[in-house]
């Protein structure tokens, strides 16, 4: 999981405010 929010911390900063770390 942390590969996938990582991707989309940098697409989207939505799930991974930080981008990269997982919020929830």
């Amino acid at each position: 999981y942390l590969a996938s929010d990582a991707a989309s911390g940098i697409l989207g900063q939505a799930i991974t405010l930080d981008g990269g770390q997982v919020m929830a």
